[in-house]
């Protein structure tokens, strides 16, 4: 199908053809017959790009004839509101247009058509020109969502006195879901479940760069590994094991030797308390990460109030390179403490 049926040339008015040379401006998706476009030497809407007023692609009605502009009858999207927000369908609370989770509940809300199209009763501006406070005008061919950084979160809002954006600087990867988090943990609401932080705890915490929590969690393993071993080859396991049926009837024998319960009981406890950390760092870890970055941007704000914003993405952000040494250093502490058994 002819992608730019029903559009028409915004130069000298005329309705494209599958035959036209067509270009098409890369800002805002505006289509030009190509001598029309050298005419002018740049988009036609150039005047409007970036603000509400930028180019959209009409979309056909249904009942339309063929190749005739027709807007959406329904409107906005159901997920829209009239001030140009988005109502959170589980509280009702009203966010900013283009939020992913409710800055009340911190549900996330579903996402909105991107070729959303305004009220009927809204006057036309002209040709391919979205009229003012009309849904995002951004040009994408296919179906699909509008990504807010801020997660629902406004732009002007502060967090501990603290502008959303800095926040969105100290972050800086996925910050749709931290921020409306962060913003939850300011008002008292301190547990909320994350899976990084529940499955790969110490690389989690390595990678967004809390130092402190990160290397007591891997002096915890290293010495929860070491006594495991231990007790596992010195008191458990005596036996010379050759292959892997060996292992599962030294164990089984050993798990029915009543003399051996007490180092039984001692594998069990350590399993459960490295269950017990993980849970707890899954339930607070979004808070012990809030604190880190709390105190890191209010650090950066006193001692440089002039140039603290560039430091910003530098002092958090995340570090792989952290992440992939704190694996190195676990798995070497592991076996070096297995050898010396």
């Amino acid at each position: 199908m002819f992608f730019y049926e029903g559009c028409q040339c915004p130069v000298c008015g005329k309705p494209f053809q599958e035959t036209d040379d067509i270009v098409v401006c890369p800002q805002c998706g505006a289509p030009h017959h190509r001598e029309c476009w050298k005419q002018e030497g740049h988009c036609h809407f150039e005047s409007s790009h970036g603000t509400g007023q930028q180019w959209k692609r009409p979309v056909p009605s249904p009942a339309s004839p063929a190749g005739t502009p027709a807007t959406d009858p329904a409107g906005p999207s159901a997920n829209t509101s009239a001030a140009g927000g988005k109502t959170c369908p589980y509280c009702g609370y009203s966010n900013t247009q283009y939020a992913e989770f409710c800055s009340r509940c911190g549900r996330e809300i579903p996402s909105a058509d991107w070729n959303s199209q305004p009220s009927s009763a809204s006057p036309p501006v002209g040709p391919g020109v979205s009229p003012p406070g009309s849904a995002y005008g951004e040009y994408a061919p296919f179906h699909m969502p509008t990504v807010d950084p801020y997660g629902g979160v406004s732009p002007q809002e502060t967090i501990e006195e603290i502008p959303a954006e800095e926040w969105l600087s100290y972050v800086t990867v996925n910050t749709t879901y931290y921020l409306p988090r962060f913003k939850h943990i300011s008002q008292g609401k301190k547990a909320s479940w994350n899976w990084p932080a529940f499955l790969i705890t110490p690389y989690w915490l390595m990678y967004r760069k809390n130092y402190l929590a990160g290397a007591l969690v891997l002096l915890f393993t290293v010495l929860k590994t070491f006594v495991q071993n231990v007790v596992f080859y010195r008191f458990l396991i005596t036996d010379t094991i050759t292959t892997s049926a060996d292992y599962f009837n030294a164990f089984q024998a050993a798990f029915m030797d009543e003399s051996k319960q007490p180092f039984i009981t001692i594998m069990l406890l350590l399993m459960l308390a490295e269950i017990a950390l993980r849970v707890l760092f899954g339930l607070f870890g979004n808070y012990i990460y809030y604190q880190t970055a709390l105190r890191r941007i209010q650090q950066l704000r006193w001692k440089n109030p002039d140039t603290y914003r560039a430091q910003l993405a530098p002092a958090g952000g995340v570090s792989f390179v952290f992440a992939a040494l704190s694996y190195v250093v676990l798995q070497f502490a592991t076996m070096l403490l297995v050898l010396l058994i």
